[in-house]
């Protein structure tokens, strides 16, 4: 197990490993990343690196709708070839409003190198927020 030799004398602890998606690697690297999107559009907030794993233990998708048709707003998860795989939150409008979801996970979702997180509005207007909270370990 890493971590410095003599962390037990000054700490008075012993590094504890990681328990798979419950509780970080002592080398794991922390991810809190956020993105926006309007009218249609789709932003990517984050892509998994190579050779990595994510893990994804909490989410936010905060949206605001002025109009009168239906629409939507998506925090989603892509595939290493930008198909869409997960709706992780999805708000849906038919009038004018505002909302915020936040979701945790636990254990956290895994997901792959490769792998896009992206916060995606519908047609007719809608402003959407999405933020992503987790962490990366070797794969």
């Amino acid at each position: 197990m890493s971590g410095e030799a003599n962390q037990v004398a000054w700490r008075g602890v012993q590094p504890v490993a990681g328990i798979r998606g419950i509780w970080p690697a002592i080398d794991s690297v922390r991810v809190n990343k956020d993105g926006y999107a309007a009218a249609g559009a789709t932003t990517v907030i984050y892509t998994v690196p190579v050779g990595k794993i994510f893990f994804l233990a909490s989410a936010l998708l905060t949206s605001k709708f002025s109009g009168a048709i239906s629409t939507y707003a998506w925090l989603m998860a892509r595939t290493p070839g930008d198909a869409d795989f997960l709706n992780i939150v999805t708000q849906y409008y038919y009038v004018d409003g505002q909302a915020t979801n936040v979701i945790q996970h636990s254990p956290a979702l895994e997901f792959a190198t490769g792998y896009d997180f992206v916060v995606r509005t519908g047609v007719g207007g809608p402003i959407g927020r999405a933020g992503i909270y987790g962490w990366i370990e070797d794969a």
